[in-house]
């Protein structure tokens, strides 16, 4: 769906209030993903400390090999990247 904003379709129809919710409903979406992605981003990486639970190691980093987080909110998947770890 393309977002045009205002009451008037591109061809200078109205827009149905359907229309207009819909239009709402999905910039509240996008504005929702973006804000999440963002506060994501700037979260602190996990500490260094942390343990493996079963090993009880001290995990390493895995340099450049991020790993993807999908998550799913109520306005629908979110993903982003977090620093990747490995156990020995």
């Amino acid at each position: 769906m393309k977002i045009t904003g205002g009451r008037m379709k591109p061809d200078g129809v109205s827009k149905t209030f359907a229309e207009i919710e819909e239009e709402a409903i999905e910039v509240t979406g996008i504005v929702a993903s973006a804000l999440i992605k963002q506060t994501a981003k700037d979260a602190p990486d996990a500490p260094t400390q942390c343990r493996c639970p079963e090993c009880k190691a001290v995990p390493g980093d895995l340099g450049d090999d991020d790993e993807p987080i999908v998550l799913l909110t109520d306005r629908g998947e979110v993903d982003f990247l977090t620093k990747g770890y490995f156990c020995r």
